[in-house]
C-alpha cells in the first residue's frame, strides 16, 4: 500500500478527508483548561461546523482519551494532569 506524504498506515482513510486535515494539531492537545477555553470555539468554529467527516470523527474519538474529536474535549493532556 503507497501512502501520500504525511499519511500514516495507522490513520483512518476520513481523516485525510476532514477539514482539519494537514492543520496544525497543537489546537486539538490542548495541554490546560486555559487552553482548552480558548482552542475548543476556535477548532469548532473553524473547522467542525463544516467538516464533512464529523461523523467519523464522532465515532471515532469513543476510543481517544485525549484532545478536541469532532469539537468535543476528550481530555486534557497528561503534562496538565502532572501539575495539577
Amino acid at each position: 500500500m503507497n501512502f501520500e506524504p504525511g499519511e500514516s498506515p495507522n490513520r483512518p482513510e476520513w481523516q485525510s478527508r476532514s477539514a482539519c486535515a494537514g492543520s496544525n494539531s497543537e489546537k486539538f492537545y490542548p495541554s490546560s483548561k486555559e487552553e482548552a477555553e480558548i482552542f475548543l470555539p476556535q477548532v469548532n468554529e473553524q473547522y467542525c461546523t463544516r467538516c464533512t467527516t464529523l461523523f467519523e470523527c464522532r465515532a471515532y474519538s469513543r476510543r481517544e482519551r485525549f484532545g478536541i474529536w469532532a469539537g468535543v474535549l476528550r481530555g486534557i493532556s497528561h503534562k496538565d494532569r502532572i501539575s495539577q
